[in-house]
């Protein structure tokens, strides 16, 4: 494609008419079309930047269109400074996203470059930073595409940076979808990434085009094709918002054999970074030439919630441990000690207990609201609990229903889970004995540190390798509502095609079921099912999504490790509408060497062992 002149317009159609007859009606018409279609409007614009630098034009265009954008300079930290890189991106404009992208990329990367249109190349400016590729087919078309496809491969292969849009044409509303998405990515920009060994980069832009450009579109294509310059010329005064993923390395791209599971993947990356509509969050840059800075939200305090009652004084705290019964303490380290008491037995460390669990819940937007945070069910479980004897202070803790102390008493009742899941007390017995586990928080200055989750959790596997007839843990597991809708339906999604148990989810049903959501389509569900092999993938997933880059909760985390099915969700109405999955771990199917750190060690774990064999045994004698 050779660039227009001086004496040229940027887009001339008179002369791609080859009739005379039609050429001559077009020049009747053209003064009235090309302003109706926006070719004029199109033209000055480019002439208004023409001249300019390749790396002051993106920036000139965007301000003769008075059209800014925003990203998160933490993000934009994300992209390699140097070596081999190829960014991806969603195409919703069809023109002002390669501006915003070419202009985005220069300021971050000089060596980058754009894997486009051909039609760009009319702009002379644009001859250093664009490959261009001819999409419009024939035998020429292919001999110049592979020529450009061979020169891109080798920009990257030698440490730079490339950028395309995998669609190859603008986004659009499809009728299969529903809505307004790229089309098909093409097979292409996967063979070149995996050729490359390049780590990609995934950017999201928000926004689209007029829902008369996508109506005409479904008339014929070419309409679409007709308004692209009217769509880039009607966006003028606007601010888009674009969001940058982290880059996915050559390692993770090289595990895909096949082309079209890889570009699912990297499609489904993408389009996550929208999440639910969201918007970069601060410290942010506009451009082309301003800054800000978005001020941290405060969490604001619940007017319904009620005042945290004061805290249990220290004296009677470690006046209460003292009296704790023999056999109370089951693990210790250094100063953290492991306890185990019924709750009706220790007064003040459960009403302690009990608030600091209202704090810590209160601080995800979860909680009852109370002063503090205990019910029934609390004095007839065991209250498993952190205490720093150094500081005299509770850590964090769980609760423990046993089903042979409790069922025989009180039956299905006498279980928290029982209040969220419908199921007969046959469902309880049939793994009886077995213990709910629940209610399970670590105070807010000690979250980070990983050792206060791995110190609970060695607690728990202390007794129940001193009880080794426990071999099923249930109960629900919370994903508080800060995470985004669409971060719920990825775990969700991934669980039940992962984690789930046909067989005993037919015994147990949810009061509440969250609202089936639409967020996911069939085409990202079945990329999920292709490209995310993991626990870990899931939460890298949503790591992308979350403002605070989140992860799946960890508690949830821990419990997939042990191998934990899930049976059904459920929707928690008294506790912040938090959502719950009902979880049951077999510890008999949990790996072996999972189950060693978890149970404190190999002899602990032989035991365990040793007493299911056992009843095994004299299940098969009688």
């Amino acid at each position: 494609m050779k660039p227009c002149t001086d004496d040229e317009s940027l887009i001339e159609l008179e002369k791609s008419i080859q009739n005379p007859l039609a050429r001559k009606g077009y020049g009747l018409v053209s003064p009235m079309l090309e302003r109706l279609i926006g070719i004029r409007a199109v033209n000055q614009l480019y002439d208004s930047s023409r001249r300019s630098s390749p790396e002051t034009f993106f920036q000139n265009t965007l301000r003769s269109l008075g059209v800014s954008y925003r990203f998160s300079e933490q993000e934009a930290a994300r992209i390699p400074p140097d070596g081999p890189v190829f960014v991806i991106s969603n195409h919703p404009f069809g023109g002002l996203d390669g501006i915003i992208l070419g202009d985005f990329l220069q300021s971050i990367r000089k060596d980058s470059k754009l894997l486009a249109n051909y039609l760009l190349l009319r702009m002379s400016e644009m001859e250093p930073l664009v490959y261009g590729i001819d999409p419009f087919g024939g035998t020429k078309a292919a001999r110049y595409n592979a020529r450009s496809v061979k020169e891109s491969l080798r920009w990257v292969r030698d440490g730079h940076l490339l950028a395309t849009f995998p669609a190859g044409e603008v986004s659009h509303f499809r009728l299969k979808q529903k809505r307004v998405t790229d089309s098909d990515w093409n097979p292409v920009s996967a063979k070149l990434i995996q050729k490359s060994g390049a780590c990609v980069v995934p950017i999201f832009f928000y926004g689209g085009n007029s829902f008369f450009f996508n109506l005409m579109g479904t008339i014929h294509p070419r309409l679409r094709t007709l308004l692209l310059a009217r769509e880039l010329t009607n966006k003028r005064g606007r601010e888009v918002s674009l969001k940058i993923g982290s880059p996915i390395s050559a390692g993770k791209i090289a595990k895909f054999t096949d082309e079209k599971d890889l570009l699912d993947f990297l499609r489904l990356r993408t389009y996550l970074l929208g999440g639910s509509e969201r918007r970069p969050r601060g410290p942010l840059r506009i451009r082309p030439n301003i800054r800000l800075a978005i001020p941290q939200k405060q969490k604001p305090v619940d007017p319904d919630h009620d005042p945290l009652i004061e805290p249990v004084p220290k004296k009677k705290l470690v006046g209460e441990i003292e009296r704790l019964a023999e056999g109370s303490l089951i693990f210790e380290r250094k100063q953290f000690r492991v306890y185990v008491v019924k709750g009706s037995d220790a007064p003040n460390i459960l009403l302690e207990i009990g608030r600091l669990r209202e704090l810590t819940f209160r601080d995800v937007s979860e909680g009852t609201g109370k002063p503090y945070d205990t019910d029934h069910f609390d004095l007839d479980y065991l209250q498993l609990f952190l205490w720093n004897a150094e500081e005299q202070e509770i850590v964090g803790g769980y609760r423990m229903g046993q089903t042979d102390a409790i069922l025989p008493k009180k039956r299905k009742r006498g279980f928290y889970t029982s209040t969220l899941f419908r199921f007969r007390t046959a469902f309880l017995e049939s793994m009886d004995p077995a213990m709910e586990l629940g209610r399970s928080f670590i105070i807010p200055s000690y979250q980070r540190k990983f050792a206060t989750l791995s110190l609970l959790w060695q607690g728990i596997g202390a007794f129940i390798s001193a009880n080794p007839r426990y071999r099923y843990l249930f109960g629900p597991v919370s994903i508080n509502c800060e995470y985004e809708t669409i971060s719920k339906d990825l775990i969700i999604h991934f669980l039940r095609g992962n984690n789930f148990d046909p067989l005993l989810s037919g015994k147990v049903k949810a009061k509440t079921p969250p609202e089936k959501s639409r967020l996911l389509s069939k085409e990202e569900k079945a990329a999920i099912a292709r490209g995310v092999k993991d626990i870990d993938d899931v939460s890298a997933l949503i790591a992308e999504i979350e403002p605070d880059q989140k992860g799946v909760p960890t508690l949830l985390r821990h419990y997939v490790k042990l191998n934990a099915r899930f049976l059904s969700f459920n929707v928690d109405a008294d506790f912040s509408d938090v959502l719950d999955g009902l979880m049951v771990v077999d510890l008999l199917e949990t790996d072996e060497k999972t189950l060693r750190f978890f149970m404190g060690g190999e002899e602990q774990t032989k035991r365990f062992y040793r007493q299911h064999r056992k009843e095994v045994e004299l299940a098969e004698q009688i």
